[in-house]
């Protein structure tokens, strides 16, 4: 690489990093001007309301170093880019429902592999049809992008993601137009950083898919050595913890029946959080996650054969399963812990019955998991979970007056309800006192309106699983009860 490619490269970095730390102070400006603010809810419990827009900063110093340096390329996916941009800016304004958002999505895509030259996707040069590789690779961009913008939940953490991954993608492609693209969106990705580590001073508002779009954009076409296969592994080694994060959170969803659209309070960033370490450690241990995947990439562009390629990406793998895996493992065990005081505490301020005798045919119940409270609970405190039982206790008493009360397992309680009036006008008012209890706690989990770990039956609705779940003797002789 020639002096002037190397000035080159200086003068994109420096302009747009240069360019996004004079434009983020201007935009925390007009985003406290006119109120544009993060929603203080269940993904950010500080009390704080903090500027959005910081997305918008970067997309006009990416903008402003590319007019200087002349970059061609960069162009070109700042044009694809304005249906998210827009949207985005438009949803932090007025915060857009979904659709109008993936709609957009979906056209920035479809631009940018509609526009890229014959042979120009990574799957094309590997030897995929052009129509496999559009729809595959617009799948996974959409992907990222959508992932990019779950794990901005944390100061720092989706922008210095994005920056180690554009970063891996210059060295990558060092002297092309896609490496001098990628240099100047991070150094406006760094100029941001400086204003969002924590604790930040604005976040990246809905802009962060912008962000998401871009990187996920250039790694799709990444040129592979010759034409190996296995050279599909380095994008997906790049974008790995956004990918894995993501991949938790659509499981997690389905599992709990709520939409994949709907945010919650459950990923890796939280998790490391509610295990005891600060903001600023739980983004050291994700960014040398990322820089381990990044490091993986490259280093499987360094092998010629095909079985260290596969070595290398199977103990890569097993490296990152292990990582994960010890979250979850230390989890497991603190549930284990408390496992016998949630029992006693439960019984301590709740009566229960052993067994529900009821008429299978006029019935309403409700159920009411705390496992999934008790994880966040139990970090602040003996205390704090004894003051929340003996107020979820409280709540039972005012909101299931006359219900008989049953407890499976150590953390869920079963309620068999007076039937009282529709089936699905109760299952809504119980929801919502239980919703106000875990808001007044800052343990709201979903923005969905029936909380996590709630459920309700009736004899026309989930009967199957109530019996299933509480392991009641159903009986039709009308709540008939044994003897005393």
């Amino acid at each position: 690489m020639g002096l002037f490619n190397i000035s080159k490269y200086v003068l994109a970095f420096v302009a747009a990093m240069g360019a996004s730390a004079i434009f983020v102070p201007a935009f925390i400006f007009l985003a406290r001007r006119y109120s544009i603010f993060s929603k203080v809810d269940f993904r950010r419990k500080n009390k704080d309301q903090t500027p959005l827009l910081g997305g918008v900063a970067i997309f006009l110093a990416f903008l402003l170093a590319s007019l200087i340096v002349d970059i061609n390329h960069s162009f070109l996916l700042l044009l694809c880019a304005i249906p998210i941009f827009i949207v985005g800016v438009l949803d932090d304004i007025w915060e857009l429902p979904s659709q109008p958002k993936f709609v957009a999505q979906i056209i920035s895509v479809a631009l940018w592999l509609g526009l890229t030259p014959e042979n120009g996707m990574l799957l094309e040069q590997i030897g995929m049809a052009r129509s496999a590789a559009f729809f595959l690779t617009a799948f996974w961009m959409v992907g990222i992008i959508n992932a990019t913008n779950f794990i901005d939940g944390m100061d720092g953490e989706a922008a210095t993601t994005i920056a180690v991954a554009l970063l891996t993608i210059v060295i990558l492609t060092k002297g092309s137009d896609l490496a001098l693209t990628a240099t100047a969106l991070t150094g406006a990705t760094l100029g941001f950083l400086l204003y969002n580590m924590p604790k930040a001073k604005i976040y990246l508002g809905d802009n962060s898919t912008f962000l998401g779009f871009s990187a996920a954009a250039l790694a799709a076409q990444l040129p592979p050595p010759g034409d190996g296969r296995s050279y599909v592994l380095v994008p997906l080694f790049i974008f790995a913890f956004v990918e894995v994060d993501a991949c938790l959170a659509i499981f997690r969803r389905l599992r709990h029946g709520t939409s994949l659209f709907k945010g919650d309070h459950e990923h890796i960033h939280h998790k490391l959080q509610k295990l005891g370490f600060s903001v600023g450690r739980s983004l050291i241990i994700i960014t040398s996650v990322v820089i381990y995947s990044c490091f993986t990439a490259w280093f499987i562009t360094q092998l010629k054969a095909t079985n260290l390629i596969w070595s290398a990406m199977a103990l890569s793998t097993l490296g990152l399963s292990f990582v994960l895996g010890g979250v979850y493992y230390v989890y497991y065990r603190l549930a284990k812990q408390v496992s016998v005081y949630s029992r006693t505490l439960m019984h301590k301020y709740i009566n229960f019955r052993d067994q529900f005798f009821f008429d299978s045919n006029s019935f309403a119940a409700a159920s009411f998991d705390l496992l999934p409270y008790y994880k966040e609970l139990q970090q602040r405190g003996l205390l704090a979970v004894d003051d929340f039982i003996r107020s979820f206790s409280r709540l039972i008493d005012e909101i299931c007056p006359g219900a008989e009360l049953k407890l499976v397992g150590s953390y869920t309680v079963v309620a068999l309800l007076p039937k009282q009036g529709e089936s699905l006008k109760m299952r809504a008012d119980l929801a919502v006192k239980f919703h106000d209890l875990l808001e007044i706690y800052s343990l709201v989990k979903t923005s969905e309106s029936i909380p996590i770990g709630f459920c309700f039956y009736a004899d026309d609705y989930n009967k199957v699983n109530f019996i299933r779940l509480a392991n009641i003797e159903a009986s039709t002789r009308s709540k008939e009860r044994p003897a005393a």
